[in-house]
């Protein structure tokens, strides 16, 4: 018999909690089952099956022969508990047909709406002055146009952009459409914005770094799609380069929209951690928006995740809340150069490097 390592150990409530993140299992452990679970650990082979702790613990899965269930996995533990954590779905009560989906679904939003009071969570606009974005329309080009002008720029020119250009990109990005006129859909859910959204909860925020937008200050601003205005949070003297993991190449960039995700507004809905995924996914549809809105625009962009997720947070003032900073899209004029210059003279006075 041997450890199952799908289970790890989390202290809560005054307690021991054995979960199997791989099966979604939790098991309390009192002190006698702690004790011998972590002798176990450290010497399987005094597993006794005659032992009525061991044998529990075999019963549950927590010691097994598990010599035929191996994972090829290549990253840390933590990705793996991630990824595994997140999979699968309860199917016991899986809709055999579309009418069934539909009453569990309209089952699921009632229960919902009655233990929440009705509202999903929302985030708080500072009493700030408001500096509304003007009414630009969107560039008319092909999407075929948008596809060959988006190429990651790490050749930024020190250059303003105006703030029309970054009135279509947060417009686009994280602008609301017009709500949607069905009586059956409550007015929370009926705004929509162009990229798609997780159960419809909208839950991406974005705030915007300006480092050169015609007359604004530099400094960290909050977008508000309701009245397509943003807000100035903190004024900063940061270069882009000193929140992003040291990629000063940034710095030149005009500005860059922080990509935020108010998970509350997920957890809201739904209660499986899988969630965290859809999360994930709706910040990359927001993200490819930006990405073809700017090239739209005649600006050349670049999205990192190699953040400095404390330091941006706490600018942004939402430190240790339920919103956390995800990604980072920086636009301004450039070239199409993928190589930062820096690099690029390191790689010519070498001549045994190669990109």
């Amino acid at each position: 018999m041997n450890i199952n390592t799908d289970f790890i150990l989390l202290s809560k409530d005054n307690a021991i909690i054995a979960w199997n993140y791989v099966e979604h299992t939790q098991y309390q452990l009192s002190t006698s089952y702690s004790l011998r679970y972590v002798e176990l650990m450290c010497k399987p082979q005094m597993y006794d099956p005659h032992n009525p702790i061991d044998k529990d613990l075999a019963d549950y899965g927590l010691v097994k022969d598990f010599s035929s269930c191996t994972r090829d996995w290549g990253w840390d533990i933590l990705s793996e508990i991630f990824h595994y954590g997140t999979k699968d779905l309860d199917t016991s009560n899986c809709p055999a047909d579309e009418e069934a989906w539909a009453e569990a679904y309209i089952a699921h939003c009632e229960e919902i709406l009655v233990k929440t009071n009705q509202k999903p969570p929302t985030t708080s606009i500072l009493e700030l002055e408001k500096i509304p974005l003007p009414t630009s329309p969107m560039p008319i080009i092909t999407l075929e146009d948008a596809f060959l002008l988006r190429k990651t720029c790490r050749d930024f020119h020190a250059m303003p952009v105006n703030l029309q250009q970054l009135s279509v990109v947060l417009k686009a990005t994280l602008g609301f459409r017009q709500a949607e006129n069905n009586q059956n859909i409550p007015l929370e859910f009926s705004i929509r914005r162009y990229s798609p959204s997780g159960g419809g909860m909208n839950a991406t925020n974005g705030y915007v770094y300006i480092n050169s937008v015609g007359e604004l200050k530099r400094g960290f601003y909050k977008y508000d799609p309701n009245d397509h205005s943003i807000i100035l949070i903190k004024s900063t003297g940061r270069d882009l380069g000193s929140i992003t993991n040291g990629q000063h190449f940034s710095d030149t960039a005009a500005f860059a929209i922080l990509l935020t995700s108010r998970l509350n507004r997920l957890w809201w809905k739904y209660s499986h951690s899988r969630a965290y995924r859809m999360a994930l996914i709706e910040l990359g549809h927001h993200s490819q928006t930006a990405l073809l809105s700017i090239a739209a625009t005649g600006l050349k962009s670049w999205i990192t995740g190699a953040l400095e997720d404390t330091i941006i947070e706490t600018e942004l003032g939402i430190a240790g809340t339920h919103e956390q900073v995800f990604f980072c899209i920086a636009a301004g004029h450039g070239t199409d150069s993928p190589i930062s210059k820096a690099l690029l003279q390191r790689l010519n006075g070498n001549e045994n490097n190669s990109v």
